[in-house]
C-alpha cells in the first residue's frame, strides 16, 4: 500500500518553526498596537476590515502545522493504512476513523482550528487562541524546551535555529500566494475551497509583515517589504498583466514579493546560516519526548462521524477505486476460495522476498443470510455467507500508486457442506498467517456489496473508454495534420518544379536575345 518512509528531521523545522510563528502573531493587543503606531489603523478599522484576513493568516499556520505533523517522523506518532491513505487521496478529517495516535492528533488539532475559523470579532480569537495555547502549543513547546537542541555543525543556538526556521515558513508557506492564495493554506484532509480572497487580503498583508518585523528585527528597516501593504492584489494574473502592458506603473502582487524577500532575505540573511527549509536545524534528544507530553497532545475522546454503507465500503478498502472482482458465487472452484488462498499465501511471500514489512492487506465481508417472512418482515436464516477481498500492492514513480483489490465475492458460507469446507480452509490460512496479514471486515448485505463494487468497476471501465476515445481523437487530429502537411509538401513541390521551368525560360530566352533581338516565343512543356 506504501513505501516505507525514510527517517527524516526537517520535519521538525516546519513544526517548530510554524508554532512559533502562531505565538508570534496570535497575541491580538501587540498586533493592533502595532497597526496603530505604524500605519495609524484603530482597533475600530481592525474589527471592521482586518480582523478576517488576519484571521486567515493564522489560520494557514495552524493548516501549515498539520500538514508537516501529518507528514512528521520524528516524534514517533503510531500512523496506520487509513490516515496514510486519506492523506494521499484527500479524505475528509472527519471521515477519517480514530484508529491511531496520528490522526488523533491531526483531529484535535483540527476541532481547534474549526473554533478559531469560527470567531468574528478579537474577543472570540482571544478566548479560542487561549485554548489553542493549552491543548495544542503548550505541549510542543514543552518539547522544544526540554527534548530538542540544535544541530551542532551549524552552530546555531537553539533559539536562533527557531527564529530562521520561523523565516522560512513565512517566506515559503504565507508568502507564496501565486495560486491567489497561500502556499500553506492548502491540506488535502481539509476542505480547500476557495473564500471571498479579494476581502481577506488586506488583514492578511498586514499581518505578513509584521510577522516579519518581529522575525528580522533591525533588519526590516533593511528591505522593502515595509512596502508590502501597498499591494492590492494576490497574485498578478496573465490577464490582468496584458491589461497593463501600455501602462508605465506596474501593479505590485502580494506575491511578487516572494521573489524580493529571497533576494534581499533570504539569500543576505538567511542562506548563510540555514540552507533551506529542507537543512535539519533540530534534533531529538536520545531519550526523546517525554510520553505523558505526547499524550497530552492524543485526543481520546473525538466523535465518529456516522457513515454511509458506500463510505464505509470506501473507507475499509482504504479509498481505492481500482476493483476486480470474482463472481464464483460458490458454484466455481478454481476462482473462489482456492485462488483467493493461493493469491494471499503468494502476496505473503513476496513481501517476505522483497524484504517489506508491511502486512498484506486483506478484507472479509461478512454477507447474513436474510430470508423475509410472509408478513415482510426481515429475519437471518441459519448463517452467512463471505467475500473476501487482497489488496495488490503496484507501484509506479514519483510515489505514484497504482494499487487495487481483487475481490473474490460471495465464495462460501459457513452453513452447508462444500461451502462451509472452504470457509473453514480460507479461515485456516488467515489464522495461519494472522502475524503476516492485516484484516478488517464488515457486515454488509451481499448485494448491497455487488452493487457498490459494480459501480466502481462500470465507472472505471467508463473512464477508460473515455480516455480511449480521447487518444483516437488527438490521433485523427494528428492524421488530418499529417495529410495537410502532405498536401502542402505537394504543393510545395509542384511551385518547386514550376519554379525551375520558369528559371531555364528565363536564362535561355534572355540568351537568345542577346544574339538576335527580336521578340521571340519558345516553346516548352
Amino acid at each position: 500500500m506504501k513505501e516505507k518512509k525514510t527517517t527524516k528531521n526537517y520535519d521538525m523545522n516546519v513544526i517548530f518553526g510554524a508554532i512559533n510563528s502562531i505565538v508570534i502573531l496570535a497575541d491580538i493587543e501587540k498586533f493592533k498596537s502595532w497597526l496603530m503606531e505604524e500605519h495609524h489603523i484603530s482597533p475600530t478599522d481592525f474589527e471592521n476590515n482586518l480582523f478576517i484576513g488576519y484571521r486567515y493568516s493564522i489560520e494557514t499556520l495552524i493548516r501549515t502545522l498539520m500538514w508537516w505533523v501529518e507528514s512528521e517522523n520524528s516524534f514517533g506518532f503510531e500512523e496506520d493504512e487509513y490516515c496514510y491513505r486519506a492523506h494521499y487521496v484527500g479524505i475528509n478529517i472527519e471521515k477519517i476513523p480514530n484508529t491511531c495516535d496520528k490522526t488523533k492528533v491531526l483531529k484535535k488539532i483540527y476541532f481547534e482550528l474549526k473554533k478559531i475559523e469560527n470567531t468574528t470579532n478579537s474577543l472570540q480569537f482571544e478566548k479560542q487562541v487561549k485554548n489553542l495555547q493549552k491543548s495544542i502549543l503548550d505541549p510542543f513547546l514543552h518539547i522544544f524546551k526540554n527534548d530538542v537542541k540544535a544541530f551542532n555543525k551549524l552552530n546555531l543556538k537553539k533559539r536562533e535555529a527557531l527564529r530562521y526556521s520561523s523565516m522560512y515558513v513565512t517566506y515559503i508557506f504565507l508568502n507564496d500566494t501565486q495560486y491567489m492564495e497561500p502556499r500553506g493554506f492548502y491540506v488535502s484532509i481539509l476542505n480547500n475551497d476557495k473564500r471571498d480572497q479579494k476581502s481577506l487580503l488586506e488583514g492578511y498583508k498586514y499581518s505578513i509583515q509584521y510577522l516579519w518585523t518581529k522575525l528580522l528585527g533591525e533588519i526590516y528597516k533593511e528591505t522593502s517589504i515595509n512596502q508590502i501593504h501597498l499591494t492590492k492584489v494576490w497574485a498578478q494574473s496573465f490577464d490582468s498583466y496584458l491589461d497593463q502592458k501600455d501602462t508605465l506603473v506596474k501593479e505590485i502582487s502580494f506575491d511578487s514579493y516572494f521573489g524580493i524577500i529571497k533576494r534581499e532575505v533570504v539569500e543576505k540573511h538567511i542562506e548563510n546560516k540555514m540552507k533551506d527549509i529542507f537543512d535539519p536545524v533540530f534534533l531529538l534528544k536520545k531519550k526523546g519526548p517525554d510520553k505523558q507530553i505526547l499524550k497530552r497532545l492524543i485526543s481520546n475522546s473525538l466523535p465518529d462521524i456516522e457513515l454511509t454503507t458506500q463510505e464505509k465500503v470506501d473507507q475499509l478498502t482504504l479509498w481505492y477505486d481500482k476493483i476486480e472482482m470474482l463472481t464464483s458465487s460458490k458454484l466455481d472452484t478454481f476462482n473462489g476460495v482456492n485462488t483467493f488462498i493461493q493469491l494471499l499465501l503468494g502476496a505473503v511471500e513476496i513481501k517476505k522476498l522483497q524484504g517489506v514489512e508491511e502486512k498484506v492487506y486483506v478484507r472479509k465481508f461478512v454477507h447474513p443470510n436474510m430470508i423475509i417472512k410472509n408478513n415482510g418482515i426481515v429475519k437471518q436464516d441459519q448463517g452467512n455467507d463471505y467475500s473476501y477481498g487482497i489488496l495488490i500492492d503496484t507501484f509506479g514513480s514519483f510515489g505514484t500508486d497504482y494499487s487495487g483489490w481483487v475481490i473474490f465475492y460471495d465464495c462460501c458460507t459457513d452453513y452447508s457442506g462444500f461451502g462451509g469446507t472452504e470457509h473453514e480452509n480460507a479461515e485456516g490460512i488467515i489464522r495461519l498467517r494472522e502475524n503476516e496479514i492485516n484484516l478488517d471486515r464488515l457486515t454488509i448485505d451481499k448485494n448491497e456489496l455487488y452493487d457498490i463494487f459494480s459501480e466502481k468497476i462500470t465507472k472505471r471501465y467508463h473512464e477508460e473508454d473515455e480516455y480511449i476515445e480521447h487518444q483516437m481523437v488527438k490521433y485523427n487530429d494528428f492524421e488530418n495534420i499529417k495529410n495537410k502537411y502532405k498536401n502542402l509538401e505537394t504543393k510545395f513541390y509542384e511551385a518547386k518544379g514550376m519554379l525551375v521551368e520558369l528559371l531555364k525560360y528565363y536564362i535561355e530566352s534572355s540568351a537568345i536575345q542577346k544574339l538576335e533581338p527580336r521578340e521571340i516565343k519558345i516553346e516548352w512543356d
